[in-house]
């Protein structure tokens, strides 16, 4: 009989994992998208530019659970906590993000490497039930 392992380097439970991996938490509680530092990088963010930092989020109408991000200029503003953190406080993209998803309370996406075509700045949001892809809160 063939099992299947659960443990730190498969369980997308482990928290200290989650941590080290690109994530974008959505929150209802406040209405905050929280973005870790791993993200950074992967989006071309520059920390040091803070006040001009700006994020849009793209959605497939015809497939409506599917999420992208990018760095752009119309974006929605990005901002610091005092620990360092980035997030974005924005009501009706909450909403429309966890409606999309159908979930209540929360949810954690991770954010593709790669682009989802050479030459392009959007990244998926990856959510979908599957092995290594979709992170949820509790």
């Amino acid at each position: 009989m063939e099992y299947r392992t659960y443990n730190s380097e498969n369980c997308l439970c482990d928290r200290a994992r989650i941590r080290t991996r690109p994530y974008i938490r959505v929150k209802r509680r406040n209405y905050w998208i929280s973005i870790a530092k791993v993200v950074y990088p992967i989006l071309g963010m520059d920390v040091g530019d803070m006040d001009s930092l700006r994020i849009e989020f793209l959605n497939d109408p015809a497939m409506p659970s599917d999420w992208f991000i990018r760095k752009s200029d119309n974006g929605i503003q990005v901002k610091r906590t005092s620990q360092d953190r980035l997030y974005i406080s924005n009501k009706e993209l909450v909403l429309a993000i966890l409606d999309s998803c159908k979930e209540d309370d929360r949810v954690t996406f991770l954010v593709a490497k790669e682009p989802v075509e050479e030459g392009s700045d959007i990244h998926a949001l990856l959510w979908r039930k599957g092995e290594d892809i979709r992170l949820r809160s509790k």
